[in-house]
């Protein structure tokens, strides 16, 4: 009997220490772990392929150069108003140093800087000496329409500059009727014609860059 009894309370000790142990284990379940993965790496990958172009832009240098031949108009036409033109009579055609010749000379630096400017300011280009370059031809191209214009007109309608450049063009071809008469007086403008037309190409290609670097200032403030 004493045994029985023990038997029982042994039971229900270890009923009373399960169930007390039982309470006081958590009961919930585990969170599951949620784990990112990242996507593999493809094996293939886009390249941007950019095709080599033209350095030269012909339509920003044709509008250079139409540019420069109507500011050269303009300019003449003033001349002619203030009276520091070619055309007044009795102008020695080879004398950069009078009236006429300094506002040959203003002329020339105007317009072959606005040539240079408008080809540098308008064309797409990915780098400086490409808008210098561009600016260049667009002064060659205003001073071979100059050229041309001049020989066909045979006038001193484009100015002091328009009128040297004329006679060397005739001199050069033979067309002068008298060509022995008028090389030395051609002779002495040479000089003088020479260097407004270099100064007025390396204007060009500066006034190019400079039309350039103000087209990527605008894109860089717009942006």
């Amino acid at each position: 009997m004493v045994q029985q009894q023990s038997a029982d309370d042994q039971f229900r000790m270890s009923a009373a220490t399960a169930d007390r142990v039982i309470g006081q284990t958590p009961t919930y379940a585990p969170t599951a772990e949620t784990r990112y993965v990242a996507p593999a790496a493809r094996a293939d990958y886009r390249t941007d392929v950019y095709t080599r172009r033209d350095n030269v832009r012909w339509g920003p240098v044709l509008a250079g150069a139409a540019s420069a031949f109507g500011v050269t108009v303009i300019l003449s036409v003033l001349g002619l108003a203030i009276g520091s033109s070619a055309f007044k009579p009795g102008t020695d055609m080879t004398d950069w140093t009078s009236s006429a010749g300094i506002w040959g000379i203003i002329t020339v630096v105007v317009a072959f800087f606005v040539a240079g400017f408008v080809a540098g300011r308008t064309a797409a280009l990915w780098s400086a000496m490409q808008a210098g370059i561009n600016g260049f031809v667009a002064g060659a191209a205003y001073l071979t329409a100059l050229v041309i214009f001049g020989a066909a007109t045979g006038a001193n309608f484009l100015g002091f500059l328009g009128s040297n450049v004329n006679s060397i063009a005739n001199v050069g071809s033979g067309a002068t009727t008298t060509l022995n008469n008028n090389y030395n007086t051609v002779k002495d403008a040479a000089w003088g014609t020479f260097l407004v037309l270099a100064v007025g190409m390396v204007l060009a290609t500066v006034a190019g860059v400079i039309g350039h670097g103000t087209a990527e200032a605008m894109d860089d403030a717009s942006a």
